[in-house]
This record gives C-alpha cells, structure tokens and sequence, in this order.
C-alpha cells in the first residue's frame, strides 16, 4: 500500500518511507543509559536516538533519491 502512496506522491517532491523497528527502550532521555538497552549483556533495544537516525537518514537523502524501506533492530533482540 505505501508503495503506491510513493508513486502518487514522488511527482510533487514528497518521500514516502516506511522504517521497521525492533524493540525500542522508552526512557525519558532520548539516550538511555545501557542498562535501558542490555539485559544481561545483550543488546536487545535500541535508543530512541537511534530510531530518529533512522528517520533523518531517509528524510536526508538528496533530491531524486528515495529510500523505501529500512529494517532496524537490535543485533541480539529475543524474538
């Protein structure tokens, strides 16, 4: 569905985008202290800083470049 969203919008200069997030730690600081991302010693969520990086990335691309999808997760993430 977001796919054709693209292709309507993409002659009026918009981006769509769609970004897949594993697990994110919901501390009040957008940069949690790693306890906040690590249960025993895995990195199973990622920081709120890191799910707006991911947002920037695509929304910095130059003109006439679309990123379309993007997946981020956490390299050890328990399912």
């Amino acid at each position: 569905m977001w796919v054709s969203l693209r292709w309507e919008a993409a002659p009026h200069g918009v981006h769509v985008g769609f970004i897949t997030l594993g697990a994110v730690a919901n501390e009040a600081e957008p940069t949690p202290d790693s306890a906040s991302v690590y249960t025993d010693k895995k990195r199973d969520r990622l920081s709120r800083d890191e799910a707006a990086d991911a947002v920037l990335f695509m929304l910095s691309r130059p003109a006439g470049v679309n990123v379309d999808e993007m997946v981020l997760t956490p390299l050890k993430q328990i399912v």
